[in-house]
């Protein structure tokens, strides 16, 4: 399948998510504002999917960057993918739906597309050209299961690898 900027995969609901979105966790030596900045620039160049998480610490200038984009007409927020995440420290029942809540507060939006357990079962799933997870993706495949894998173009562990 080649990639385009439509190329989606559809998930159990009927929902279409971006196959590639723009990660926006940095390292502490990087300001919000590059985060801001970066979203920002990733929007104007395609991006559609935006992948956040609270424990990044920048939810608040992300959100900035989508509302500003929107409110350009770069884009609609209907064209935009974000995906959000609950802290492991969150996951209790009564605890979800307060950090869902602070979520949409930090970003200013009405919505979210997607919330997941942020490292459910001490488990992210890497996915990339050093550590494809082939069996892993098979098994997913074989049970209409979607991986969502981070650092799809390597990551600074894969030096050496």
């Amino acid at each position: 399948m080649a990639l385009t900027q439509n190329s989606r995969v559809v998930l159990n609901d009927g929902h279409k998510m971006p196959v590639v979105g723009f990660g926006t966790y940095a390292p502490e030596t990087y300001t919000k504002e590059q985060g801001y900045d970066s979203t920002k620039v990733a929007i104007e160049v395609g991006y559609r999917h935006i992948d956040g998480a609270f424990i990044y610490g920048n939810e608040v200038e992300v959100g900035k960057a989508i509302r500003e984009k929107i409110a350009d007409g770069t884009v609609k927020r209907g064209d935009i993918f974000y995906t959000g995440k609950l802290w492991g420290n969150n996951h209790t029942p009564d605890r979800v739906r307060p950090a869902l809540e602070n979520t949409l507060k930090d970003l200013q939006l009405d919505y979210i597309d997607l919330f997941i357990i942020h490292t459910p079962m001490d488990l992210k799933v890497e996915c990339h050209i050093y550590l494809n997870q082939s069996k892993l993706l098979e098994f997913c495949k074989d049970n209409d299961i979607v991986l969502v894998g981070y650092s799809v173009l390597g990551s600074s562990r894969a030096e050496g690898w």
